[in-house]
């Protein structure tokens, strides 16, 4: 006796197949820096990157004296994610002491490597500033469409 598949089993099959195909695998992908002109000779201390759905997956160079943390910004207490409580992840890279600032963000190109989950609703966002002097680098935003993702 053959067995025939229902209207409705072809169909979720069909359905299953497409979302899996609509999905997608995850990207890898690696954040490069643009070259912010007006910030030229001014030296940066901290760099704070918010994902949305995606995660990091690494970091492959860490400058000296310069600390990495990973955090959920929705959990975290210090008000500077407040911003972007509701992004995935956070990652902060800081110096340790205001001689080990650096002033060109090109050190950091690539060095940030990020899997993308779900490319529908994934965002990034990095600030950029000198928290510890006033003659440093201004607190700057770079959305998504100012960095090179590769």
């Amino acid at each position: 006796m053959t067995r025939h598949l229902g209207l409705r089993t072809i169909g979720a099959i069909l359905l299953c197949c497409a979302s899996a195909l609509a999905i997608g695998e995850p990207a890898n992908l690696s954040i490069h820096f643009p070259v912010v002109p007006d910030r030229a000779g001014k030296s940066f201390s901290s760099i704070m990157v918010a994902i949305s759905c995606a995660h990091f997956r690494a970091i492959t160079s860490i400058p000296d004296d310069w600390y990495v943390r990973t955090l959920r910004p929705a959990f975290d207490s210090d008000t500077r994610w407040k911003p972007y409580g509701f992004t995935s992840e956070g990652l902060e890279l800081g110096a340790g002491h205001g001689a080990s600032r650096i002033a060109d963000l090109a050190a950091f190109n690539g060095a940030i490597q990020i899997v993308v989950e779900d490319a529908a609703c994934f965002d990034v966002t990095v600030e950029v500033e000198d928290d510890m002097s006033d003659d440093g680098w201004p607190k700057t935003l770079l959305r998504r469409s100012d960095l090179v993702l590769k």
